[in-house]
């Protein structure tokens, strides 16, 4: 599923509580200039076929005098189709992905906790990837393989050496008692262990 910066909100529009985005970030996400948000909604929203408190629900806003607009999905993806953009599909194609996935946990957790769980998924995301790394005779034992002799395991470590080299992997040293090993890549020994 793409990742769209567009939060989905449980709210009530009529007499129903659906789930609901901001028409702002919908805009947004589309890659519309944000100089013409007030011209977007008038004439697709507001000017449209769309019914308020139905399609959607506008919120005012006393201290800046604006008005946010909170829509349904499916006024959501009717927007994303008139965009007529690659875009567009794609975030018509999250609305419909995120409804699916939105019923199948709708009896295991709240929308609230729903939300909590996207936010905490976005933030693990950013962090840098951590990437293990391991001598030769640590990834032959923790694969099973403990009575390799010394000179079979620097053989394997020397090929290794080379599978990384030639696909720019890098390699880092580490040295105890002035004997330096080579520490590989978890991802590199694999690779390099299913060609072998």
């Amino acid at each position: 599923m793409n990742n769209f910066n567009i939060t989905i909100t449980e709210t009530i529009i009529g007499a129903e509580t659906v789930n609901a985005v901001n028409a702002r970030e919908l805009h947004a996400e589309l890659g519309y200039n944000s100089d013409n948000y007030a011209k977007w909604i008038k004439l697709n929203l507001i000017d449209s076929r769309f019914a308020l408190n139905y399609d959607y629900i506008a919120l005012h806003h006393k201290t800046s005098n604006k008005y946010d607009f909170l829509i349904t999905f499916d006024t959501a993806k009717h927007l994303s189709m008139l965009a007529r953009t690659k875009k567009g599909y794609n975030i018509r194609q999250y609305f419909i992905d995120s409804e699916k996935e939105l019923r199948s946990i709708k009896q295991v957790c709240t929308m609230a906790e729903y939300n909590a769980l996207l936010e905490r998924v976005k933030l693990l995301e950013q962090q840098p990837k951590v990437v293990e790394y391991f001598t030769m005779r640590e990834y032959l034992t923790n694969c099973g393989l403990t009575n390799i002799p010394t000179k079979i395991v620097m053989l394997h470590g020397s090929e290794c050496t080379q599978y990384c080299h030639e696909n720019n992997i890098m390699i880092r040293k580490e040295y105890h008692n002035n004997i330096s090993s080579n520490l590989y890549p978890l991802h590199a020994l694999i690779a390099w262990a299913s060609q072998s």
